[in-house]
């Protein structure tokens, strides 16, 4: 303190500079909380036993992060034993999963289709077709993986094509879908998909279209979710896909 006046000392201009410093990160602190009260940030992880190269799930997660830049998702591949286990641990907080079954204390909701599609080697005889009918698979040898999706695919096959007097031929691998279809390119086999893993493409390979008589056949998705599970990130993102895809379900 001077006739001029009061000014800070070296050790006042040291205490402001912190005492600033220690304001501005509550307040982020603060911020930061609010947000993820209201589910506006954080992580949130989302289990699915399918391809994700292209489709409905890709384009969700894609159009999630534009729309959320402060949260996080955690994809988790697995089979669906591992995904609903995951459920109820916590571990996994949303799971997609192919067409719709009950589950206790589960919640649910139908979610997209997505078009299937048979996976050839470019010199099969069906190659140049942009359809191909399910009678005309009935003599090929399937391969898919051990675990989701081929098991899952392979139900399908089975539901398809099988009869008292026939069953398909099927050869599986320990080894990922992704595995699965780069190796087709230079084997006699061929394999079930759908779209979503039309995003990436395989030397020797081409996808075809799999119709039945009535047309293109789908496969449909639906999400699931543990009741009890009151993440506020969850919530979010059970509005958010609601929203994006015109469903009607509750979130509660």
């Amino acid at each position: 303190r001077t006739r001029s006046g009061v000014t800070m000392t070296s050790a006042g201009i040291a205490f402001v500079h912190s005492a600033r410093s220690i304001v501005a990160q509550s307040d982020r602190m603060i911020s930061t909380s609010r947000a993820a009260g209201k589910g506006h940030s954080g992580m949130i992880a989302v289990g699915h036993n399918s391809a994700m190269s292209a489709g409905h799930l890709r384009t969700a997660v894609i159009d999630w992060n534009t729309r959320n830049p402060e949260t996080e998702i955690k994809a988790i591949e697995g089979d669906r034993s591992i995904l609903l286990a995951g459920l109820d641990t916590g571990r996994i907080d949303f799971a997609v999963l192919p067409r719709q079954t009950n589950y206790a204390d589960m919640s649910q909701t139908p979610l997209w289709n997505e078009q299937m599609m048979v996976a050839l080697p470019i010199a099969h005889p069906l190659a140049g077709q942009q359809s191909v009918q399910w009678a005309a698979l009935r003599d090929e040898t399937f391969m898919f993986p051990a675990h989701d999706p081929g098991s899952e695919i392979r139900d399908i096959v089975m539901d398809r094509l099988a009869t008292p007097d026939f069953y398909p031929e099927f050869h599986t691998q320990e080894a990922s879908h992704a595995s699965i279809l780069s190796m087709l390119g230079g084997a006699k086999h061929i394999t079930i998909t759908t779209e979503a893993a039309t995003g990436t493409q395989y030397p020797g390979i081409v996808y075809c279209e799999l119709h039945d008589t009535n047309g293109p056949l789908s496969i449909s998705y639906s999400g699931y979710w543990r009741t009890t599970n009151q993440s506020p990130i969850l919530r979010h993102f059970l509005n958010f896909v609601r929203k994006r895809y015109a469903l009607s379900f509750e979130t509660d």
